[in-house]
């Protein structure tokens, strides 16, 4: 019923068979020491966290961006090496032609309405999206870069469009990021790796970023940014009528699982480095504990917010094919989470896989990143061809 992989990346051939079940609890003890710190917490963090927490903010944020510097140098470097000599004498021609576009989709796209069948009654309020789409400088040869801007439930938020410079019909697949605000911001050298495999890839920035309006809240309201990017690619010219793929990283996995769980035509859906329950990452990363509490609330006051954000409540309503992707030694998002949100569909009896990289961090390094890509591209398509 499910696939579970423990890769040393050094040798992608040697894994665990699947169907072996590699026990979570054999190697990541500290995933087993989270209920200790709850109840620590109890009795203490009334009294403790706003003096020890007061000045945090800062150092949180500041945490933040040096969390992304490796991400930030890998991808540099891939900017160096795909966006040089691509900007020779091209201009920002700025296209701003608006185009409206229904936000329901066609109903000959069968293939999206038997995926959605059990969305009955939720389905996101159907809404018209204005799109604004500015050219920006070709990232790499063969392909063509945008900003669009779009609205959800009224507000005008933005994202990026990368498609083949031909404009044919391509896959889609929507990237949706981590982080929050300026960090884990979506880069172009990411997309770059994702769209020269053949696809149509939009990246929403979630509302209050890079000029749009409104404020992201974690997984909460912003979560329509993402459903009406899903709206707006199947409407889309450049990509081919059929359910698009979503790849979550860090943050973006509880993102792209909402949808999963509350949009009709979502395809295959790769959780990468995902968080699965927000309340382990309340009590795993101390630094993020002020945020969380100001954007989210507190876990105890507020448990309902903290559910609705965490995929393992609620495993049972997903139905979408799912690849768990997680680094044993994310220092970011432990690979509790990837074993959790494992052991939450084992007991509704969803099939899924799962591909644990040992030792690997958060971030990997470019060509490691190209061999997982590989992997993930492979699996879209072959849970496309058998769903």
């Amino acid at each position: 019923m499910k696939q579970i992989k423990v890769h040393n990346i050094q040798n992608m051939d040697d894994s665990i068979q699947p169907g072996q079940k590699h026990e979570p609890g054999q190697e990541h003890e500290h995933g087993q020491e989270q209920g200790q710190v709850q109840e620590q917490e109890q009795g203490q963090e009334q009294e403790q966290e706003q003096e020890q927490e007061q000045g945090q903010e800062q150092e949180q944020e500041q945490g933040q961006e040096q969390e992304q510097g490796q991400e930030q140098g890998q991808e540099q470097g891939q900017e160096q090496e795909q966006g040089q000599g691509q900007e020779q004498g091209q201009e920002q021609e700025q296209e701003q032609g608006q185009v409206q576009v229904q936000g329901q989709v066609q109903e000959n796209k069968q293939e999206s309405e038997q995926e959605s069948e059990h969305d009955q009654g939720r389905e996101p309020e159907q809404i018209e999206l204005a799109i604004e789409r500015e050219r920006l400088p070709d990232p790499a040869p063969g392909l063509r870069l945008e900003l669009i801007t779009y609205t959800s439930q009224g507000l005008r938020v933005k994202g990026y469009l990368m498609a083949g410079d031909d404009g044919a019909e391509r896959p889609p697949l929507v990237y949706c990021r981590g982080g929050i605000r300026g960090v884990g911001m979506v880069r172009v050298p990411r997309l770059v790796t994702l769209a020269r495999r053949g696809y149509t890839v939009f990246a929403p920035f979630y509302r209050g970023n890079e000029g749009g309006e409104g404020r992201e809240d974690f997984g909460g309201e912003d979560r329509h940014d993402l459903y009406a990017a899903l709206q707006l690619v199947r409407a889309l010219p450049e990509a081919l009528p059929i359910a698009p793929a979503l790849i979550g990283f860090s943050r973006g996995a509880l993102m792209a699982l909402l949808a999963a769980r509350e949009c009709p035509g979502v395809g295959p859906v790769v959780v990468w480095g995902g968080v699965s329950d927000l309340r382990l990452t309340y009590d795993e990363r101390v630094d993020l504990r002020r945020m969380l509490k100001r954007v989210v609330g507190h876990p105890r006051k507020d448990p309902g917010a903290y559910d609705r954000r965490s995929p393992v409540c609620w495993a049972d309503e997903i139905r979408t094919p799912v690849l768990i992707i997680h680094g044993s030694a994310d220092e970011h998002v432990s690979v509790a989470h990837a074993y959790r949100l494992a052991e939450a569909f084992d007991a509704v009896g969803k099939p899924y896989s799962m591909t644990i990289y040992e030792d690997r961090p958060h971030v990997l390094s470019r060509e490691e990143d190209e061999q997982v890509l590989d992997y993930v591209f492979g699996w879209i398509e072959e849970a496309r061809d058998h769903k």
